[in-house]
């Protein structure tokens, strides 16, 4: 069954733990139908775990950059 992802929860996995989410959840999305409840919610977990990513490349980013 398919279930919501929190960003909390999503904020504490490490990198490597994100990126076999991000892989294991995108599997599941190609395996459900279109329009289907499921599919709505890996759709907005993927989303969900993109975002902490993006949030984690830009925080990187900026603690990289000289002052």
């Amino acid at each position: 069954m398919i279930q919501a992802m929190s960003l909390d929860n999503l904020h504490n996995l490490s990198d490597a733990a994100l990126w076999a989410l991000f892989d294991e959840t995108h599997a599941v999305l190609e395996e459900l139908p279109c329009g289907s409840w499921e599919r709505g919610i890996a759709l907005a977990n993927l989303r969900a775990i993109m975002s902490v990513m993006e949030e984690r490349r830009r925080l990187q980013a900026s603690a990289d950059m000289p002052r």
